[in-house]
């Protein structure tokens, strides 16, 4: 049973292993700390980016174009705001290029409150970016569908921004992520890093995992029922 944090991790493990993405990327991503939120910790290609949201956009552009594909992480989604022109050209290459060039790239970011972040680590970003043309985006609210929908995102060749809440970030479900130990410590033990003066000679111990995939633009159902419907994601679904 893993939290959003280790889906992540867990789907980005596979997508460095099977699905060809070579470059994690964005500030403190890499080692030791493996992202401020633990998303990134024990990730092979993970490294640390400038605090600089639009050189991380940038190069996340620059090697899609170049045939990778890369997954970067702005930090807060508070300091994405400044990369819109970035996101929109990201959106409308295919177009703009008769179909020649791809852009199979994903953007990371938390979104919302929850943490005590204040003005300027509470915001979201959610329904701005649906206003992109060409740029598909994912707000998760459970640990399965963050592991399915980035599988999804990292195959996609277009660009992606994946979004998930700061507030369920460490909530656990009973929806199993296949080939994940179903005891949370055990999974704990194999995939979560130790203090930090213990981690130079730590190593991750992976489970057996597949590319679980779940299509992106599909709605769950998650309450039947025969005479209302409520749509919701992200933070709100649980509710």
């Amino acid at each position: 049973m893993a939290n959003i944090a280790q889906a992540i991790r867990l789907a980005l493990h596979v997508g460095e292993e099977t699905l060809g993405v070579k470059e994690i990327f964005g500030e403190d991503v890499g080692a030791p700390l493996g992202g401020v939120f633990t998303c990134t910790q024990g990730l092979k290609t993970a490294w640390n980016a400038p605090l600089d949201e639009r050189g991380i956009v940038g190069m996340a552009i620059g090697l899609a174009m170049a045939g990778q594909r890369p997954v970067a992480e702005i930090q807060f989604c508070d300091y994405i705001f400044n990369t819109v022109d970035l996101l929109k050209i990201a959106g409308n290459t295919s177009w703009c290029s008769n179909g020649q060039f791809n852009l199979p790239m994903v953007i990371m970011s938390p979104v919302g409150a929850g943490i005590h972040g204040s003005i300027y680590h509470s915001h979201s970003f959610d329904s701005m970016a649906t206003h992109i043309p060409g740029l598909k985006v994912i707000l998760t609210s459970n640990p399965r569908d963050t592991f399915g929908l980035l599988i999804a995102a990292i195959k996609d060749p277009n660009p992606v921004l994946f979004l998930y809440p700061k507030a369920l970030i460490r909530v656990q479900t009973e929806d199993e992520i296949p080939g994940v130990p179903a005891d949370p410590k055990v999974l704990s033990q194999m995939i979560d890093a130790p203090p930090m003066e213990q981690r130079a000679a730590w190593k991750p111990k992976w489970p057996e995992l597949s590319a679980f995939e779940i299509p992106i633009g599909k709605a769950n159902i998650c309450v039947t029922g025969n005479d209302l419907t409520v749509v919701s994601y992200g933070r709100m679904l649980p509710i």
